[in-house]
């Protein structure tokens, strides 16, 4: 082997040692760095009945960082709580560690009409509609919240649920309002798709002497709807 060639071996030698000393110094390297979120305990309950036209307290609550107290940190947000008026308040509680990551929890709190005592809770079976696909025979569930508000599991009544069979995800669910006098007020509604089905109104009765619920509803249709169990 000539001397030439003796050169070209050594050099290579060298730069792949110096490569292998490179890549594990680099490999050596911890960069890893441990962060501690803000746990939020919500003082009393997730879910607060409150009767109109009575006075909203807020329970409180508490927010420790890796052993400290921070509850100075914490943000109070989404509805504001009128309660003079019925409807569903949904509010927030967020605070940010030391790195900038955020949590938060939230507190539902529902403003009722105690006068009103007739409970339309349960599960009920679609007898009529004008949805553009039938959706009779489909299950939709009401459940009582308080006195007179209700989250209902589908506005759409199984469409897309049940019918196309795409399955719980695609539900349109939301909350309605049951007077005194049986009439239904829609509150909210929502779905997988956000913004591209707003919740535009419900309107309906309940019928005690046949236990049924009938609506009329625009979410990304116009449409009636009778339910029975």
């Amino acid at each position: 082997m000539n001397i030439n060639m003796k050169k070209v071996i050594y050099s290579l030698a060298v730069m792949f040692a110096l490569v292998g000393f490179t890549s594990c110094d680099y490999d050596s390297k911890d960069d890893a760095k441990i962060t501690y979120y803000v746990s939020i305990e919500l003082e009393g309950d997730e879910v607060l009945q409150v009767p109109v036209g009575t006075e909203f307290v807020e329970p409180g609550y508490k927010a420790i960082e890796n052993g400290e107290d921070v509850t100075s940190k914490v943000v109070v947000g989404g509805d504001e709580v009128d309660a003079d008026q019925v409807g569903i308040y949904h509010v927030t509680y967020s605070a940010k560690n030391v790195d900038g990551f955020s949590k938060s929890v939230s507190r539902t709190v529902v403003v009722y009409n105690p006068d009103v005592t007739t409970n339309i809770s349960g599960t009920y079976t679609v007898e009529a509609n004008t949805l553009p696909r039938s959706v009779n025979g489909n299950p939709v569930t009401l459940t009582e919240l308080a006195p007179g508000l209700y989250s209902i599991s589908d506005w759409w009544g199984g469409l897309y649920d049940v019918t196309i069979g795409y399955g719980a995800a695609y539900r349109a669910t939301g909350y309605l309002q049951l007077n005194e006098d049986n009439t239904i007020e829609g509150i909210s509604g929502s779905s997988v798709w956000g913004d591209e089905t707003p919740f535009e109104y419900a309107t309906g009765s309940y019928n005690p002497a046949t236990d049924k619920v009938s609506l009329e509803v625009d979410m990304l249709y116009q449409f009636t709807m009778t339910m029975g169990k």
